[in-house]
C-alpha cells in the first residue's frame, strides 16, 4: 500500500467539525450608497459572456470598482477607467476597425455581440 504525504488530503480522510460556525448568514445593506453607485454603473463594450459575469458580480456584491485608472495593454497608458477591463475604449475601437468588428474590452474576443447595455 503506497504511503500518503502528511499534507495531502484524500477522499477517505476523516473530516472535522469547523473551528468556527457562522451564527447568521450574510445580509447586504440595501440602502448603501456605494452599492447603489455600483449597480448604476453601465456595462459597455463587452461581449455577452463578460456582461453576464459582470452582472453576476454586481448582483452578489462581488463587483469592486476601480479607484484609479488601470494601464491599457495596447497603448500602455493609464486610460482604463472601468473595472475588469484590460484595454481602453480608444484602443478597443482601433483594434475593432483593423479586424472589421467590435472587440470585447475584457476578454478581447472579436464576437459580434459586443455592444452597450
Amino acid at each position: 500500500m503506497p504511503r500518503q504525504n502528511a499534507g495531502s488530503l484524500s477522499s477517505g480522510s476523516k473530516s472535522r467539525a469547523p473551528k468556527h460556525q457562522n451564527s447568521f448568514a450574510f445580509k447586504h445593506n440595501p440602502n448603501s450608497k456605494k452599492t447603489a453607485r455600483i449597480l448604476s454603473l453601465p456595462i459597455n463594450n463587452v461581449c455577452a459572456k463578460c456582461k453576464d459575469k459582470l452582472e453576476w458580480r454586481k448582483k452578489y456584491r462581488k463587483y469592486k470598482p476601480l479607484t484609479q485608472p488601470k494601464t491599457c495593454v495596447d497603448c500602455k497608458q493609464k486610460t482604463v477607467k472601468a473595472a475588469y477591463h484590460v484595454v481602453c475604449t480608444k484602443c478597443s475601437s482601433k483594434r475593432g476597425e483593423r479586424e472589421g468588428h467590435k472587440v470585447c474590452e475584457i476578454c478581447l474576443s472579436d464576437r459580434g455581440d459586443v455592444g452597450k447595455e
